[in-house]
Order: C-alpha cells, then sequence, then structure tokens
C-alpha cells in the first residue's frame, strides 16, 4: 500500500531513522533566530510574500514578517494545514500568481 498526502507525512516522521531529524530541525529554529536578529534594524526591502494557512499559523505568518520586511502582502490560504502545498495547491498556485502579476 503507497502512504500518500498526510499519512506518508506521519509515516515519515514516525520512523525510526527518521525522528531525530524532525526534532534537529526545531532546535535549530532558535539558532536560527538568534543569528537573524542583528538583520532587524536593516528591513527586507523587496515584496515579500507571507503565506499562512487557515488551519496553522493563518496570518500569524504576515504579522511575524512584518519585523524583517517593509512591503509584506500576507494570504491566508483556505482548507489547508501545516503542508499547503499537498492540501490545496490551486489556492496556493493562485496566490503565488497574484503576487508576481501585481509586483
Amino acid at each position: 500500500m503507497q502512504l500518500t498526502g498526510t499519512l506518508a507525512t506521519r509515516a515519515s516522521v514516525l520512523g525510526p531513522s527518521t525522528g531525530f531529524l524532525w526534532l534537529e530541525m526545531y532546535r535549530a529554529r532558535d539558532t536560527g533566530a538568534e543569528q537573524n536578529r542583528p538583520q532587524y534594524g536593516d528591513p527586507i526591502g523587496c515584496p515579500v510574500l507571507a503565506v499562512g494557512a487557515a488551519d496553522y499559523l493563518g496570518d500569524a505568518v504576515a504579522q511575524q514578517l512584518t519585523q524583517v520586511a517593509r512591503d509584506v502582502r500576507g494570504v491566508v490560504i483556505p482548507a489547508a494545514g501545516h503542508n499547503i502545498a499537498w492540501e490545496n495547491p490551486a489556492a496556493l498556485a493562485e496566490a503565488y500568481l497574484e503576487f508576481f502579476a501585481v509586483g
């Protein structure tokens, strides 16, 4: 049986050889945040697309990015959670197309 979508993600996380990699990813977030803190004084000048999901983070992505960018354009993808590209690829593609069309 081939696992797809959420089941495939869960299987990869719970696998004995991969579970620790997910933990390391979360540990690295704190280090990355500290390394990026000095950049807060010089915000990103180009437009930034902040994509959140209705069922995961929502508009918090845009709110967080306003700390480091001047022109944040937030979008919340409906009917999606942690894996937006799997759960609502059409809405994500539409958000990308609209963002790049406006410039």
